[in-house]
């Protein structure tokens, strides 16, 4: 899993390469799946996907009619994961004016979490 926090009108897609780079390399090898939000339905992003070799599940941002969404079957785990995060109240509202401050709270919560699935 990797983080990025940026500005309110900044678009998603414009933090992809952060994104990425915040992956380990086992995470991106061929034939890892990565699933996205509608914010990234472009086809310069899909084709940088496929040229890693990776699949991208990204659900487009105009369905055609008759189609299925083809959403993916694990889409509600990322939901979950923003439903955990947002369980800690220092970050659901931002109280932080420091990116840096906020961005360690959220590595915090995401340690957090991830030790109590661990642990059961």
């Amino acid at each position: 899993m990797a983080l990025a926090i940026h500005r309110s009108g900044q678009h998603d897609s414009t933090t992809l390469d952060e994104l990425l780079e915040g992956l380990c390399p086992d995470e991106l090898a061929e034939g890892a799946k990565v699933y996205l939000d509608k914010a990234y339905d472009s086809e310069h992003i899909r084709d940088g996907f496929s040229l890693l070799g990776v699949t991208a599940f990204v659900p487009r941002r105009h369905p055609r009619p008759g189609r299925p969404l083809n959403l993916g079957k694990n889409r509600w785990q990322i939901e979950r994961t923003f439903s955990w995060i947002n369980r800690f109240s220092r970050l659901k509202i931002r109280m932080e004016k420091k990116a840096s401050n906020y961005m360690g709270f959220l590595q915090l919560a995401s340690a957090w979490i991830t030790l109590r699935l661990v642990l059961g």
